[in-house]
């Protein structure tokens, strides 16, 4: 910290002093600054002078000096604590006489001492001393100067004794020497003054800013006191104004999350009966596969139940999108199937007795989205829609294609792919309307979360598209969906793609559940790689350090034991940095992992499974 820091920080110390002793004591504060290399120098003159002269001079004499000054060192750093810790233990004029006292002794403890140092026969001793003294004189025109009296204590008594022997040698040269010593302490102390002016100015002016700044506050004070009434009455009115805000803000804190817990349980409850009738029709397809009559027959029931078994992890990658920890996986999709499936297995679950009208393109675009989001949000329309229609209505869901088109001035011109799902509800007034994207803003009352058409809206933006909401009170309600079409490139290498195989790449499969261990083996071995497994990271080390022909590591990211797949490759982009690593998970969200890794989520495909390992090995 420096000095003019110390003493701005001190401002209950200055407040009662009068404007002179705020000057002096920024001066002290100043010479207080300079302690640490005032005492550096002290300390290491005194050592190379004394050992130095050592050899012709009385050892007693220079050891005597070198304890005075040590003693004088010890003094100045206790003061220097003391005025840290403690700056009201002294009174101002009382500090800087103590430093005053200080600086003449150390002028006493140099000048004396280079006097009885000083050989009449030894001319190289006489001009290290001469340098010294000079030196330490021309450090304290800036490191004391801003205590004038202090630097005024070192100065004479330090250059004073020095002159005096050079001079009563009586020759010529010392004669030279010793007006020499004289001339440079008279440069030392008008530099030094000159300086303590500059430095003195400058608290002065700080001095008074400070008063000009009291006496401004305290004009303003008095235009406080002047308006108090009219203050006082507006301060009590935001106050109540404040605590009536807190009050809504928190009964509405409360509500949200009373909505979320109640979204929650809804979606939670309609997952949970499509995931029993999917599990079902999993059980019973595997049950079936025993008693099929033919192979065509066995492959029947093992897609129907391979099928099922996706759109199980799909409902489960719903739940998960609804809570925020699902990542983004976007894919190449085809609408028309999504929508065709969204009907046969979801909506007609959720809002039986709805009219439902179809007017899909086929083939339509491809777009490159999320397909668990997509449906997500087209059953967040579709349920809305339904709750609308109370009496009765069509619900038509379309699409079609938009060449060159921009559907909003915020989107870039290209071809979009427009999904529009309308219904003949209620309809929405133009207030409502307005609102409508607007997170947890519900009109249906405690029944609903208000976060439907807000998380439609967050995905169609992430996803690079647009989302337009048309209604008109008693005629119904119109939402459009426009999404980017794929590339034409991706397009045709997704309806042509062929699973990638190995080359009889070796991977290192870490996984904790025996069975799904077995299965992952299996899959990789039927695309053409070598495995070998390991049930925990600990092992899977173990495997690293005794074989070099591992290519790969393969790792669920939750694994039993002291070490999960993350902290696995990290220590094995350290030890051996040319192994790549996958990493697997069930729900965690890649992006706070901190690890630059590919990540394969589960339940995943072995199309995916091939893709991902085949852009490990280019």
């Amino acid at each position: 910290m420096s000095s003019v820091e110390s003493a701005v920080e001190r401002p209950s110390r200055r407040a009662e002093l009068t404007d002179d002793e705020r000057v002096l004591e920024q001066c002290i504060d100043a010479l207080h600054g300079h302690t640490r290399e005032i005492l550096t120098a002290v300390a290491l003159n005194a050592l190379v002078v004394g050992i130095f002269v050592w050899p012709a001079a009385s050892s007693a004499l220079i050891v005597g000096w070198w304890s005075a000054i040590g003693l004088l060192v010890m003094a100045r750093i206790a003061m220097a604590r003391i005025r840290t810790l403690r700056p009201e233990a002294l009174s101002t004029h009382a500090w800087a006489r103590a430093m005053t006292s200080a600086s003449l002794v150390s002028g006493v403890l140099w000048g004396f001492g280079t006097a009885l140092l000083f050989a009449p026969d030894d001319f190289p001793r006489q001009v290290l001393l001469g340098f010294a003294i000079g030196g330490m004189a021309a450090g304290a025109s800036s490191s004391t100067a801003s205590l004038l009296p202090a630097f005024k204590a070192y100065l004479i008594p330090s250059i004073v004794p020095l002159c005096l022997r050079f001079l009563a040698v009586g020759d010529r040269l010392h004669i030279v020497m010793g007006l020499m010593v004289a001339l440079f302490g008279v440069l030392a102390w008008r530099i030094g003054r000159a300086t303590h002016q500059n430095l003195v100015a400058g608290f002065r002016l700080r001095v008074s800013n400070e008063v000009l700044i009291h006496d401004l506050r305290e004009a303003q004070a008095a235009l406080t006191e002047a308006n108090a009434n009219l203050e006082h009455r507006v301060l009590e009115r935001t106050q109540q104004l404040e605590r009536e805000t807190e009050a809504r803000a928190e009964a509405e804190h409360q509500l949200h999350h009373a909505q979320k817990l109640e979204a929650v349980g809804r979606l939670s409850g309609g997952v949970a009966h499509d995931l029993n009738n999917l599990m079902a029709v999993v059980v019973a397809g595997l049950e079936l596969v025993e008693t099929a009559e033919s192979a065509k027959q066995r492959q029947a029931f093992v897609e129907r139940s391979a099928l099922a078994a996706m759109r199980v992890g799909q409902l489960t990658q719903r739940l998960l999108a609804f809570s925020r920890r699902q990542a983004l996986r976007p894919e190449f999709v085809d609408p028309t199937i999504v929508l065709r499936e969204l009907v046969d297995t979801t909506l007609t679950t959720h809002v039986a007795g709805l009219q439902l009208r179809l007017d899909l393109l086929e083939p339509a675009w491809l777009i490159h989205v999320d397909r668990v989001q997509l449906e997500l949000a087209l059953w967040n329309i579709v349920v809305n829609a339904h709750e609308a229609m109370n009496e009765g209505g069509a619900l038509v869901l379309a699409t079609r294609h938009l060449e060159r088109a921009r559907p909003r001035v915020d989107l870039s011109v290209g071809d979009y792919l427009e999904i529009r799902v309308s219904d003949q509800g209620a309809g929405m007034a133009p207030d409502v309307l307005e609102r409508a994207f607007d997170p947890f803003f519900t009109t249906k009352g405690e029944r609903a979360s208000g976060l439907g058409l807000s998380m439609v809206y967050g995905f169609v933006r992430q996803s690079g598209g647009e989302i337009q909401l048309a209604s008109t009170p008693g005629f119904g309600t119109e939402v459009k969906l426009f999404l980017p079409r794929a590339q034409a490139e991706a397009a045709v290498a997704l309806r042509r793609s062929t699973f990638s195989r190995g080359r009889g790449e070796l991977v290192l499969l870490v996984e904790d559940e025996p069975e799904l261990r077995r299965l992952a083996t299996a899959s990789l071995r039927s695309l053409g790689y070598e495995v070998v497994d390991a049930p925990s990271a600990e092992q899977a080390l173990a495997i690293l350090q005794t074989r070099e022909d591992v290519d790969a590591i393969m790792t669920d990211i939750v694994l039993g034991g002291d070490m999960d797949g993350v902290a696995l490759a990290r220590i094995v982009a350290e030890r051996w940095p040319r192994i790549p690593t996958l990493l697997v998970s069930g729900y965690v969200n890649p992006t706070p992992l901190g690890l630059d890794r590919p990540v394969l989520l589960k339940p995943y495909r072995k199309a995916e499974l091939a893709a991902a390992l085949a852009a490990m090995f280019p």
